[in-house]
C-alpha cells in the first residue's frame, strides 16, 4: 500500500547550488501544489500512483545516492480507510519491506483542518542506510504519502530544504476546487464598518511583508486589526521601521498593532511611529478594543497591564462588544480543550522561551472578568496573532459564549487568510469571516 520507492544512482552532472540563496519553482496539479527549490529537478508521472519526484541536485561523486521527495497517491475507495488505519498498515509495511527498520519518531498534526501523520525512520535497501520522514494523509479515500528519502549520514545536510519542501505542501480539497461563495464585498453604506485583521505578515527577509500584503487596499476597512510579527525584524532599525510604516500607516489612530517577538527589538522605536505604548485602548462605534502585550511578562497580564486592564473590564457599560487584540494565544494555555491543540495551532510552542507560548494566568484570572462581563450583554472576542506556521485560521467558542480567533500567514504558502469583520451599526451586530489574502 504504501508503494516505496527508492533513489537512484547518477553520474557526475552539475554543481550543487546548496548554500545559495534558492529561488523556489511551484509544481500545480488538481489535487496539491508544492514548492521546490530551482536546484531541484522534477520528474513528473514517474509509474502507477506516483505522481512525481523532486531529486536534489547531483553529487560530484559518481554513483552517490541521490536525495529525493516523492509523492504517492493511492485510491482507496471502498476500503472504508482512516488515517489510523491507513497508518497501521503502512507501519507494518516499512517494517516488513525496510531491512532493520527503526521508527525514530512520529507526530499526529493538523493543516488547514486536515490531519495527518508525520513519521521518521531509518533503514537499508541494498548497500544503503538510509533515513525517511514521511507525511500521510487520507482525504476524501484517498491516501497522500510524501516521503523525503536520503542517506543517513546525509540527513543534517538535507533536512532543513527538505522540511520546507514537506511542509510546503498542499492537499486542495475537492471542497475547495468549486465555485468560491459569494465573499463580502467592500460597502459604502453609512451604517456598516468593515475592520480587518492580519498578523504573521513577516518573511524570512529583515525587511519587508508577505508581497501580497502589500497589495491590499487598506481604505476598504475601517479599521486594521495587527496581531504581530509584521517583520523579521519590525523595529530594529529605522529603515525597517519605514518600510513597515508605508504599508500600514502605524501611526493612524485607526491601525492597531499587538506587538509580537519579532517587532519587540525596540519599543522606543515602535512608540516613535505609532505614538502609543504597548498597551492601550480605544473606543470605535460602540465597539471596545483592547491591545494587549503578550510579550510582556511571558504571556501573563500582571502589574500595570492588568491594572490598566481591570479598569477598562470594571467600568465598561455602553459598549456592545469588547474586542482583546493580543499576539500570543494566551486562552489556550489552561484550557483542556485547547492546551492539547498547542502543537497543532500556536507558532511557539509551549515553553518558557521569549517566542513561545508561556504558561500565564489568563484562564485563572483574567478569563472569569470576561465570563462577567458577557453575561452582563457585551459580547466578547479575543483576537490573537501567533498563527500561521501550522493553520492559517483559528476559532473557537468556550461554554460561555466568548469567542477565540487567530488568523496569520506563513510567506511560504499560498493559502493565507486574514480576519475580515463587518459591524453593523444598526443592528450592533459585529460578524466575521476569514478570507484568502489573495481575494483581498
Amino acid at each position: 500500500m504504501c508503494n516505496i520507492s527508492w533513489g537512484q544512482k547518477v553520474s557526475k552532472e552539475g554543481p550543487s547550488s546548496r548554500g545559495k540563496s534558492m529561488t523556489w519553482e511551484s509544481f500545480l496539479k488538481k489535487e496539491f501544489r508544492i514548492k521546490y527549490p530551482q536546484d531541484w529537478s522534477l520528474e513528473e508521472g514517474r509509474q502507477g500512483e506516483e505522481r512525481f519526484i523532486l531529486w536534489s541536485p547531483a553529487s560530484e561523486e559518481k554513483g552517490q545516492f541521490r536525495a529525493k521527495v516523492s509523492l504517492l497517491i493511492q485510491d482507496l475507495l471502498g476500503d472504508g480507510f482512516t488515517l489510523d488505519k491507513y497508518m497501521k498498515l503502512s507501519e507494518y509495511q516499512i517494517k516488513s519491506f525496510v531491512k532493520d527498520a527503526i521508527i525514530i519518531g512520529r507526530k499526529r498534526k493538523k493543516k488547514n483542518k486536515i490531519a495527518y501523520e508525520k513519521i521518521i525512520y531509518s533503514g537499508k535497501k541494498g548497500i544503503h542506510d538510509l533515513k525517511f520522514e514521511e507525511y500521510y494523509w487520507v482525504v476524501e479515500n484517498k491516501a497522500y504519502v510524501l516521503t523525503f528519502t536520503c542517506e543517513a549520514d546525509q540527513y543534517d545536510k538535507y533536512k532543513t530544504t527538505a522540511k520546507k519542501i514537506l511542509n510546503g505542501f498542499e492537499i486542495i480539497h475537492p471542497k475547495s476546487r468549486l465555485k468560491n461563495p459569494k465573499r463580502w464585498q467592500p460597502t459604502s453604506a453609512p451604517d456598516i464598518k468593515d475592520y480587518l485583521h492580519l498578523a504573521h505578515t513577516r518573511t524570512d527577509s529583515s525587511l519587508g511583508v508577505n508581497p501580497l500584503v502589500e497589495l491590499i487596499d487598506y481604505n476598504k476597512f475601517e479599521m486594521l486589526w495587527l496581531g504581530g510579527d509584521l517583520a523579521k525584524y519590525t523595529s530594529r532599525d529605522d529603515l525597517t521601521m519605514t518600510a513597515i510604516d508605508s504599508v500600514f500607516d502605524l501611526g493612524n489612530t485607526k491601525t492597531l498593532w499587538a506587538l509580537g517577538n519579532h517587532d519587540y527589538s525596540n519599543l522606543k522605536k515602535v512608540k516613535q511611529f505609532t505614538n502609543r505604548p504597548p498597551y492601550y485602548a480605544t473606543h470605535q462605534d460602540g465597539i471596545t478594543i483592547v491591545v494587549l502585550d503578550s510579550q510582556d511578562s511571558l504571556s501573563n497580564i500582571v502589574g500595570a497591564q492588568k491594572d490598566f486592564l481591570n479598569g477598562i473590564l470594571d467600568t465598561l457599560q455602553t459598549s456592545s462588544h469588547l474586542v482583546l487584540l493580543h499576539h500570543k494565544l494566551i486562552w489556550m494555555y489552561g484550557n483542556s480543550d485547547l492546551e492539547p491543540q498547542i502543537p497543532l495551532v500556536s507558532n511557539g510552542p509551549l515553553d518558557a522561551c521569549f517566542y513561545c507560548l508561556n504558561p500565564n494566568n489568563f484562564n485563572s484570572e483574567i478569563y472569569p472578568q470576561l465570563v462577567r462581563l458577557q453575561q452582563s450583554g457585551v459580547e466578547v472576542l479575543c483576537v490573537g496573532g501567533d498563527l500561521g506556521l501550522e493553520t492559517a485560521e483559528f476559532e473557537f467558542q468556550t461554554p460561555d459564549g466568548i469567542y477565540f480567533l487567530a488568523s496569520g500567514i506563513d510567506c511560504e504558502k499560498s493559502n493565507n487568510r486574514a480576519l475580515w469583520f463587518r459591524h453593523d451599526l444598526k443592528s450592533r451586530r459585529l460578524t466575521w469571516e476569514f478570507v484568502l489574502i489573495s481575494d483581498l
